[in-house]
């Protein structure tokens, strides 16, 4: 599940939690327009914010669902350079991706 911010209209960003999509709103400039409530994810992303993995219905791109990655229940989290990779899986599923995978605050317009 995520916190969806929209941005003209076709534009649609994908957070774990509405202090990451404030903050994030920010971040970016635009305005925060209030909790739309959470959306499913079909496949499974991070959070634009701070990297948190949002699991997919489907699991991701290879169809492939982490147990650890499901099991996340830690959201808003401080950016992290190292990130997080599960445990299982020879750390193959990121829990938490770095922040350098990110859009940086310096890229922003």
């Amino acid at each position: 599940m995520s916190h969806i911010l929209v941005v003209e209209e076709e534009d649609a960003i994908n957070l774990c939690s509405d202090s990451c999509h404030r903050t994030y709103a920010r971040r970016i400039n635009v305005t925060y327009e209030g909790w739309n409530g959470t959306h499913e994810v079909e496949f499974t992303d991070w959070c634009e914010n701070c990297g948190v993995v949002l699991p997919g219905f489907e699991g991701d791109s290879n169809n492939e669902l982490c147990g650890d990655q499901d099991a996340n229940f830690v959201v808003a989290r401080f950016r992290s350079e190292e990130g997080e990779k599960c445990e299982r899986h020879d750390g193959r599923h990121w829990i938490q991706v770095p922040s350098s995978y990110l859009l940086d605050e310096k890229e922003i317009v």
